[in-house]
């Protein structure tokens, strides 16, 4: 009910503000202004770039903590055994040569083969794989965690989805951000491991190398970063002290992440370690999961929407309030819409809105977070970055409706939307990984 209740009053607010920059002149004048210090915001981040390229990275040697990696699996037979031979390969051990990790599947009551597999695999790598078979199955992978948590014995937790695939070095590379003691978490660098398949992947791709640039930023002016769900390093000892992972989260990453943020912990972004995931091949199973991830996002602003008056840096408090503008906008521009075909109905002539004057400076402002992300990567090759920026814009539109579906489900439905995971299909699981993470 409070969510309904906050997010009413946000649409509320979205709509005074659409009348009064239309019917004030210093209404305009204001809404631009504070425009202006958003854009400026973003600016920042990226020119931060620049300085998160000098910033030097962290060296910790004797910073060796043992780790528990914690895989979720549910009818994840096609790729689980690929998964767990990589894992297991990584190289981080003791001086007698003795792993200093341990890897925890959890099936979460699968009905393939998933078990059986796992059953196999134990039997193969005795000591250092261990299964927990869970019957009744869980409401979310929030849930997964924090019983799986119980049940382990390591000062970090590394969780995994399925799919996902690491170098041998992985957590000697990793595990230095994690030293200092002001921070609780990391997150390490996601890309696609078949973005080859066709033009969606390849987008994923793209939409993933914008990530990591806006992550960069957001590191190297001590914002806040994101945790992203695979591949994310946490301290047991921060997990508990934020209450562990909330279980009707249906974005537990974010969640997370919000939490350690408001309890005072910061979270690294490991630009320069890699971690590859499968891409959703078509646009059903994508929507469905970006459904879920707006809906868990926006929950996340309103659950934790109160941090902007706690005693966060002006840099934090900047970065939940600009990104919180992924939802507002989408709820704006159909308010103007509506206002706009009102003005029309009205006779009274068509004019730049507000909001149209806000977009094309926020296109501008994307296309150059973009762009910037696209040469941090690929060097200055103008063709190439002109068709992935192109190709990214293109496929960013897709969440104007799904913010728009969820803003209007949340208003309507009094329960959470349920947690599903995304299906995993397996055609990379014997891909071999890339020898350097630059996307293509």
């Amino acid at each position: 009910m409070r969510d309904r209740t906050v997010l009413l009053g946000i649409v509320i607010t979205l709509g005074m503000i659409v009348w009064l920059s239309e019917t004030f002149t210093r209404g305009y004048t204001l809404f631009i202004g504070l425009f202006g210090c958003v854009a400026a915001y973003c600016i920042y981040l990226i020119a931060s770039q620049i300085r998160f390229r000098k910033r030097p990275r962290p060296e910790a040697p004797d910073f060796r903590p043992y780790v528990s990696v914690i895989i979720p699996a549910k009818n994840e037979e096609s790729v689980i055994a690929a998964t767990v031979e990589n894992v297991l390969s990584m190289e981080y051990s003791l001086e007698d040569h003795t792993p200093h990790y341990e890897l925890l599947v959890v099936n979460d009551a699968s009905t393939d083969k998933t078990g059986a597999i796992l059953d196999a695999l134990a039997e193969r790598y005795p000591g250092r794989l261990f299964i927990y078979h869970r019957q009744g199955g869980y409401r979310s992978k929030a849930a997964v965690l924090n019983e799986a948590q119980a049940r382990t014995h390591g000062e970090i937790i590394f969780v995994l989805d399925a799919d996902a695939k690491v170098k041998k070095d992985f957590l000697s590379s990793a595990l230095p951000y994690l030293a200092d003691p002001r921070v609780g978490a990391m997150q390490t660098a996601k890309h696609i491991l078949n973005f080859e398949d066709n033009w969606l992947t390849r987008a994923q791709e793209d939409e993933l190398t914008t990530d990591r640039a806006i992550q960069k930023g957001r590191d190297a002016v001590d914002g806040a970063v994101e945790l992203r769900g695979s591949g994310m390093l946490l301290k047991r000892t921060a997990i508990e002290d934020v209450g562990g992972w909330t279980e009707s989260a249906l974005t537990e990453d974010v969640d997370m992440s919000a939490k350690l943020c408001v309890h005072g912990w910061e979270i690294r972004f490991a630009h320069d370690v890699p971690i590859w995931e499968e891409a959703i091949l078509s646009w059903g199973p994508l929507i469905r999961q970006r459904r879920r991830w707006a809906e868990g996002g926006l929950r996340k602003h309103i659950d934790y929407f109160y941090a902007t008056g706690l005693p966060l840096s002006l840099n934090k408090k900047m970065d939940i309030l600009v990104f919180f503008s992924e939802f507002a906008l989408p709820i704006w521009m159909l308010l103007d819409i509506l206002y706009q075909g009102l003005e029309i109905a009205a006779g009274r002539p068509f004019h730049l809105s507000v909001f149209m004057s806000v977009v094309c400076g926020l296109i501008g402002i994307l296309v150059v977070n973009i762009t910037g992300g696209f040469a941090s990567e690929f060097g200055f090759k103008p063709g190439k970055i002109l068709r992935h920026t192109g190709r990214t814009l293109i496929y960013m539109l897709h969440w104007i409706p799904v913010i728009l579906w969820t803003t209007v489900k949340i208003l309507i439905k009094s329960q959470p939307g349920q947690w599903k995971k995304t299906e995993h299909c397996g055609q990379s699981s014997q891909t071999p990984l890339p020898e350097t993470a630059e996307a293509k």
